[in-house]
Formats: structure tokens, C-alpha cells, sequence
């Protein structure tokens, strides 16, 4: 649960809690601001939506449900979205190394990423990362060949780009270090997904047949 005394520095900075009554002292001290998760159903596709930014117990819970429902469990696509991306791989080699800014998103590899490989999740939807990058790869190594996970990072819509490499995980079948921006269409059993550069060319492609 969020309070002001539990030295999260980046959501004190970015919403400035300490600095205004915008959001009332007592939503800051209880922690209800903060419950930003949530899941929809879009047609055939089941979206889980994660706050990465401050983890919270409930917020684990909450996905641990949402993955074993029915809704999800029977929808065709099934989608989660997340900020910071579990593999993220572009950042400021300073913020990364000596701010300690590479453990902000931890959790969400660590923890959330084995239930998104468990429970069936086909995409994880992420931004932070000022650029683009996407990987397709097996559910786990005993998993069939067309048994897979993608991972996409789809942060370069605007502001400045990020291009030094902080990490390699050797997975990404696609990387795009300048702007751009995604379409996703679902229609009956696919789901197809394309990105596109800010001059109009398509630089990275795929499809989930159903």
C-alpha cells in the first residue's frame, strides 16, 4: 500500500506527491489513488491492464484472478499491458547503473512475467523505452514451437530516443531505434499487428492465428 514514507522516488517525482493536494492527502496515505489495474474484454481479446510503476500485493492478486478466469481463459487474444516492459533493454547508462533506475521494473520480470508464460498471455504490450523493439519466442523450453509469447516495446511516439543499450537478453526479433507507431487490428480469429516509421514504412509485422 502507497504511502509517503515508502521511498518510491519515481512516482513521488512523477506525480509530485509531495509537492500538491491534487490527488488529497488521504488517497496518498491509504493507497486508494493508486489502484490503476484493471482488465476489459475488446471483441475476441481479454486486456489485463499493470501499474508497473508501484507494485502493491493486491495488484498480484489481481492478476492471479484475472488469469485464471473465465473470461480470460476463453478469449481468443489474450493481452496484457504494462508500462515498463519485463525485457527492457535501451535506457540511460548513468540512470541505469549508478540511480538505480534498472530495478524499477524488477517485479514484472521476476514476478509477473512466469504467470504471463504460465497462464497463456500471447502479448505484453510496453512504453518506457523510447524506441521500438518486439520479440515472438517459445512459452518455455519444453514448450512447441508454436507455443509462443511476444513481448513489445512500443515507446517512440514522440521524445527523445533512447539508443544505448543498457542489457541484451538475445530475444528480439525486431529493434527500431527511431519514432514510430503501432496498429492492431483483431477481426474474427487474427490478430495482426504492424509498425510503422514516422515516414509511413512498415518496420516489423506480425500475426496470431486463431
Amino acid at each position: 500500500r502507497r504511502t509517503p514514507t515508502n521511498n518510491n522516488i519515481y512516482m513521488d517525482m512523477y506525480h509530485g506527491l509531495n509537492d500538491t493536494d491534487d490527488l488529497g492527502k488521504i488517497a496518498v496515505t491509504n493507497g486508494s489513488y493508486h489502484r490503476f489495474y484493471h482488465s476489459l474484454s475488446v471483441g475476441g481479446a481479454r486486456i489485463i491492464v499493470l501499474d508497473s510503476e508501484c507494485p502493491l500485493a493486491e495488484e498480484r492478486g489481481f492478476l492471479e484472478r484475472e488469469l485464471e478466469s473465465e473470461a480470460f481463459r476463453s478469449a481468443s487474444f489474450r493481452i496484457v499491458a504494462v508500462h515498463i516492459p519485463p525485457y527492457l533493454e535501451f535506457w540511460d547508462p548513468y540512470a541505469w547503473n549508478k540511480k538505480g533506475e534498472k530495478h524499477w521494473g524488477e517485479h514484472v520480470r521476476i514476478e509477473y512475467d512466469p504467470l504471463f508464460r504460465k497462464h497463456g498471455v500471447d502479448l505484453v504490450i510496453s512504453g518506457h523505452q523510447h524506441n521500438y523493439q518486439r520479440s515472438t519466442v517459445r512459452r518455455s523450453a519444453d514448450s512447441a514451437p508454436s507455443d509462443t509469447i511476444t513481448y513489445a516495446i512500443v515507446g517512440g511516439a514522440g521524445g527523445d530516443l533512447d539508443l544505448k543499450r543498457v542489457e541484451d537478453y538475445h530475444m528480439y526479433n525486431a529493434t527500431y531505434l527511431d519514432h514510430h507507431f503501432v496498429s492492431l487490428d483483431i477481426k474474427n480469429q487474427s490478430l495482426s499487428w504492424t509498425a510503422i516509421s514516422s515516414a509511413g514504412d512498415v518496420v516489423d509485422h506480425f500475426t496470431i492465428q486463431r
